[in-house]
């Protein structure tokens, strides 16, 4: 009985599995293409309204109105104006102007260097900036630590919040104290404290360092300074004598004095002494200053400098004399030669009949005013003495 059961579960397995591995490849392949049609289908954009395509249409068109016409107008115009800028020139014009103040601006520089260098960028840029920065950091940091204190009076110890003080304390140490006292104030942060403290005291040194050699340099340059002007100085009085004896030698009847004019040579002497008060009081010796008009020789004896309004009036003077000096030079030229003229008619004169007149018997009248200007002359030279 047992061995003719067994053989029937079989048989209704194998009438199962049969179909459903038919069932799954016809049937389930089939249902998925049939599905996807519709789908696709629905996806297809539809065709838009005459209305529709009008409406974006206008929109377009007022976009680019509004929008993308004024953007190439301006294009347009920047090209235009780009044109001719580089037409002008003003390109090249702006960096010559560029270069130049830059220039302006590293001489200036130089100059701080030497004259204050902890006002020049490079002091403030490389040095200051980094220290102010650590101590920055430091206080930030350190903020809240706090410090075990004793007492001088041999109290218990007091515990209180690190300060800038306490900072500025310990980045004054020798680094042999300094790591001794924070290691016994700092016992659990001691690391973080030396870091901070060490690296305010390294840029605090490389700050001093700068400082020093910045001054070295400031000397050497005053130093090298000096020198110039000393020679500078010295080469510009080599020039003022040659050319003044050289002046005196090609013209002495203009820059030299004459032997047989005292009253002449005495009036030169007044225009070289005030000349050399303008341009050379180096030249200034006692005779000369004898010579000055009275507001000129006072002020100097009395040790005092000149004001803004004596140096004024001492150029104005200056000034007015050698803007007249070439007239004088002409009309004393045009007289000289009428003089010669005169005396040569003269003396046909006296020597074409009985009746001579002596020579030197008539006084030529004055030629083109050169008495007026005389007169001015010694008017100025009265009013100042």
């Amino acid at each position: 009985m047992e061995s003719g059961k067994k053989p029937e579960p079989k048989k209704e397995a194998e009438k199962t599995e049969e179909p459903k591995a038919k069932l799954d490849d016809n049937k389930v392949e089939k249902t998925e293409i049939v599905e996807e049609k519709p789908t696709k289908t629905e996806e297809e954009p539809k065709p838009l309204k005459v209305t529709e395509l009008r409406t974006a249409y206008e929109g377009l068109k007022k976009k680019v109105k509004e929008e993308y016409e004024p953007k190439a107008k301006r294009a347009d115009e920047l090209a235009a104006k780009l044109k001719e800028i580089e037409a002008r020139g003003d390109d090249k014009a702006s960096q010559e102007r560029i270069a130049a103040v830059e220039k302006r601006n590293a001489e200036l520089e130089n100059h701080i260097r030497f004259v204050d260098y902890e006002k020049s960028k490079e002091y403030q840029d490389e040095y200051d900036k980094p220290y102010q920065a650590a101590w920055a950091a430091a206080l930030r940091e350190l903020k809240g630590l706090t410090m075990s204190v004793e007492d001088p009076n041999g109290g218990e110890p007091t515990s209180r919040e690190v300060t800038a003080a306490d900072i500025a304390y310990f980045a004054n140490l020798n680094p042999a104290d300094r790591r001794k006292e924070i290691n016994r104030l700092f016992p659990e942060d001691k690391e973080e404290v030396k870091r901070h403290i060490n690296q305010i005291s390294l840029l605090a040194e490389k700050s001093e360092g700068a400082k020093a050699k910045a001054k070295q340099e400031a000397e050497s340059h005053a130093k090298t300074q000096a020198e110039q002007q000393k020679q500078y100085q010295a080469n510009r009085a080599k020039l003022w004598k040659e050319t003044n004896e050289s002046l005196a030698t090609k013209y002495p009847k203009w820059f030299a004095k004459a032997e047989d004019d005292q009253e002449g040579n005495t009036i030169f002497d007044r225009g070289t002494a005030l000349a050399d008060l303008a341009f050379n009081p180096a030249d200034l010796t006692p005779e000369r200053v004898a010579h000055l008009p009275k507001m000129f020789k006072e002020q100097i004896e009395s040790g005092k400098p000149f004001s803004a309004g004596q140096l004024t009036q001492l150029h104005s003077i200056i000034r007015n004399k050698a803007s007249n000096h070439d007239r004088l030079a002409h009309q004393n030229k045009a007289l000289s030669a009428r003089v010669e003229e005169l005396e040569k008619s003269l003396k046909e004169y006296e020597e074409s009949g009985p009746d001579r007149i002596p020579a030197g018997g008539a006084r030529p009248a004055a030629v083109n005013g050169i008495s007026d200007a005389g007169e001015e002359l010694e008017a100025i030279a009265r009013k100042h003495n």
